[in-house]
């Protein structure tokens, strides 16, 4: 960040453990609070100065692509991110900024684009964080000459540490009924209901601002809805629990095997070798099928490839791959594998093809088949491969 220094104003929030920084004209910031997985970066000279003619700021479609690159660098891939519907297509949120400057050649008040933005939504499980960054996830704008204006990534590191078991959808009718649910927007008149008719039922994690300090986070329920009052009708959303509580009690985390009941699935022979190789090896794949190209994965081109030799971190790749198997994926139609595995124990050979966005790992050698798998190992498998400085498809 070049010459940046402790900024004599006041941060955001305080807390000894928040690092506040700035330039010595203030016009750059960044702040960083790892135990909220919080940083926060502005750059005032990339922004449009009012009045100003813009310079370089990005179409819509740069700005996406910028933004995907960034990830990248950050190390989040396209899997923990939130898609539209079943489709691999991101669901984004996206921000543009206007101003107005006068022309003096042509005696005219110009309007223009003055900055462009984008929101990535976290997953987790296969489920979307609620609302838009910074709760749970990243937004990222642009100004001039491409270059960026805002940052803010709301990241925790988390790790599953209760099972529950969820309400049917009969408990949780029960549970509207007994008012144990809240309208997201205030509705007139509650009383006067005659009827309300779920049209949708949405998933979330419920994520907090940046600057709270929040341990657990817990999944709920989102219901569209229908509220007929007998001579008009109102569309509104319920937020419900989706939690079993008195109904059905939790699962205590001791009994919690997730890694273990992946690791059943797995075929045995493949197994075996997996977990006895002699040779263990992490490849990063290109998505698109490259069957010409000599540096070939079945049928994938390699960006490159890195031979595990510690023990422990072999434990915590095939411990998280396990585990991604076990809590499964939302599977889609596509392939496009990101990640390889090759295990060698003699002459035996074990290969995983891995697509993390698609939800499948395909098993070629000893054994052959194909399994679901969650998203959630990714971020092991990139932390390796961007310790050993090889690129990850964006």
């Amino acid at each position: 960040m070049g010459n940046l220094t402790n900024i004599e104003g006041q941060p955001p929030f305080k807390d000894k453990q928040l690092l506040y920084f700035a330039n010595s004209d203030r016009t750059r910031y960044l702040g960083i609070f790892p135990p909220y997985g919080w940083i926060y970066y502005k750059d005032r000279k990339a922004e449009v100065a009012p009045k100003k003619q813009a310079s370089g700021v990005p179409s819509e479609e740069e700005t996406y692509q910028l933004a995907l690159d960034y990830l990248r660098l950050f190390g989040i891939d396209r899997s923990q991110l939130a898609t539209k519907g079943d489709s691999t297509q991101l669901r984004t949120f996206k921000e543009v900024g206007h101003h107005g400057w006068f022309d003096k050649m042509k005696g005219t008040n110009v309007e223009e684009v003055s900055l462009r933005g984008i929101f990535f939504i976290r997953r987790i499980d296969g489920i979307d964080f609620s609302g838009i960054g910074p709760l749970g996830g990243v937004h990222i704008s642009f100004g001039n000459d491409g270059k960026i204006a805002g940052l803010e990534i709301v990241w925790k590191g988390l790790e599953p540490f209760e099972l529950h078991r969820t309400l049917s959808s009969e408990q949780m009718m029960d549970a509207i009924q007994r008012g144990q649910s809240k309208w997201k927007s205030p509705i007139p008149n509650p009383q006067d209901i005659k009827k309300i008719t779920i049209t949708e039922v949405m998933l979330f994690y419920r994520g907090a601002e940046g600057e709270s300090d929040e341990q657990f986070i817990e999944p709920f329920t989102l219901l569209a809805t229908s509220v007929d009052y007998g001579y008009t009708n109102l569309i509104a959303n319920l937020e419900c629990s989706i939690l079993s509580t008195n109904a059905v009690s939790a699962i205590p985390s001791s009994e919690i095997k997730t890694s273990a009941s992946g690791r059943t699935l797995v075929p045995k022979e493949g197994l075996n070798v997996l977990e006895n190789a002699d040779e263990f090896t992490l490849l990063s794949l290109d998505p698109e099928p490259g069957v010409k190209a000599t540096n070939n994965f079945h049928g994938y081109s390699v960006f490159g490839k890195v031979q595990i030799k510690d023990g422990s971190e072999r434990h915590a790749s095939l411990d998280a791959l396990y585990a991604g198997i076990a809590m499964d994926g939302p599977e889609a139609m596509c392939f496009n594998p990101r990640h390889g595995i090759r295990a060698k124990m003699g002459n035996q050979v074990e290969d995983l093809v891995i697509c993390f966005e698609c939800g499948q790992i395909y098993f070629y050698g000893v054994s052959e088949g194909k399994l679901s798998v969650n998203g959630t190992p990714a971020t092991v498998l990139n932390r390796i491969l961007s310790a050993a400085h090889i690129p990850i498809s964006k």
